[in-house]
């Protein structure tokens, strides 16, 4: 009996894999041997995609605890950006022809032309019905593009993500618009968590379109939120920089093209032309004691509302230390049960020592509650927040 359900689980298994990839002939783990050549994806200047070498050394795991594929990769084009870089994962790898899995996972301060592939078949199971919990935080070494932020706010920034161990970086600001630039195969994506005034995501590489236009990359989690709803984007790389810890791809966030719909440990999922639900936030910050305002409008994700606050704080104020601030915020949503939800509130707040740190307890009290609730969905539609903050004791 436990014979026949397995044969049933795997032949399903199959099924489901063979009629997600359609027009995409794969490779199973099972039929992956040592000494076999093939070629794999991905971008390290501009928007063009390139191939570099790849030789099966070996499959590790099992059936259970799932399996990866550890290669060797070579070629110009591994000469030329130091080897695996941060930036390829999702690269796809193919086997004569028929798609093996994607680059994932490296290790740090070891020969960079070596790397483990996650196989396709894991990835494919992205692509079946899911559970819409959210998964716990596991990924780590997660690099994150930050642009538009001060000093002070990439510290709080870098502060906030250390427990979910996630390392942003600073670049500079800007983007680029690619009209003509679609996701394929071995293309640059972006998964964007901020867009705006200020931008923060992160950068990898397809691994798989199919015919209904719904795409895996990565290879890995990103956050491994499960179910979400992230900007998807394309992408520009300007180099992929040689590094002795790692080498990584430097690049910038194009123009959203979909929805990042899924967030795994085999990857990440979305489709084509879906539009993600955002949040429009609105953030005016007025420094009392020069009298100069400065304000920030972005969309993002609820995790993030927070040092968008701090960081207009930082940009408005120009300075660090203690002071006196104001602060009102109004939060629309919409509750599955209760529907129109307003959430409005003013107060004052005093830190002798670091006040751009004290200006936002009420604010993430309040969306925690909305977003995280146990009797209803509560969707947030529009965030404005108004911070007066000033030196003295007193606004």
């Amino acid at each position: 009996m436990k014979i026949t359900r397995l044969i049933l689980f795997l032949t399903l298994t199959v099924f489901i894999a063979s009629t997600a990839a359609a027009s995409t002939p794969i490779v199973t783990v099972d039929e992956l041997r040592p000494g076999m050549h093939g070629v794999a994806k991905t971008v390290i200047r501009g928007a063009d995609i390139e191939t570099f070498d790849v030789e099966i050394l070996g499959v590790t795991g099992s059936q259970a605890e799932g399996h990866s594929i550890l290669v060797k990769a070579s070629g110009d084009l591994i000469e030329r950006s130091g080897g695996i870089a941060q930036g390829m994962s999702g690269s796809p790898v193919y086997i004569n022809g028929r798609l093996a899995g994607a680059v994932a996972y490296g290790k740090a301060f070891s020969d960079p032309n070596y790397c483990f592939l996650t196989p396709i078949e894991e990835m494919l199971k992205m692509l079946e019905d899911t559970d819409a919990q959210p998964s716990p935080f596991l990924q780590k070494s997660s690099p994150l593009m930050a642009s538009g932020f001060t000093g002070e706010g990439m510290k709080y920034l870098v502060e906030k993500l250390a427990p979910l161990e996630l390392k942003p970086f600073a670049v500079p600001a800007g983007q680029r618009e690619m009209e003509d630039v679609g996701l394929e195969p071995g293309s640059s994506v972006g998964v964007e968590l901020v867009r705006g005034d200020i931008r923060l995501g992160a950068i990898g590489t397809v691994t798989m379109v199919d015919e209904e236009g719904r795409v895996l990359a990565f290879g890995h989690p990103f956050l491994q939120r499960g179910s979400t709803d992230y900007f998807m984007t394309n992408a520009w790389i300007f180099a992929s920089i040689p590094n002795v810890e790692s080498s990584y791809k430097v690049g910038a966030l194009g123009r959203t093209v979909g929805t990042v719909t899924e967030d795994r440990a085999a990857g990440i999922a979305g489709i084509i032309g879906k539009q993600p639900k955002i949040i429009p936030v609105f953030i005016s910050a007025t420094d009392t004691d020069r009298g100069v305002n400065k304000s920030a409008e972005v969309q993002l994700v609820p995790l993030l509302l927070d040092v968008v606050c701090l960081n207009t704080y930082s940009a408005t104020t120009d300075r660090t230390g203690g002071g006196t601030a104001r602060v009102s915020f109004r939060i629309a949503a919409r509750g599955d049960k209760s529907g129109e939800i307003v959430v409005q509130r003013e107060n004052m707040f005093f830190n002798a020592a670091n006040l751009g740190k004290a200006i936002n307890g009420e604010l993430v009290y309040a969306g925690d509650i909305l977003m995280n609730n146990k009797f209803e969905k509560v969707t947030i539609f529009d965030v404005n927040v108004n911070i007066e903050a000033g030196s003295a004791c007193e606004v």
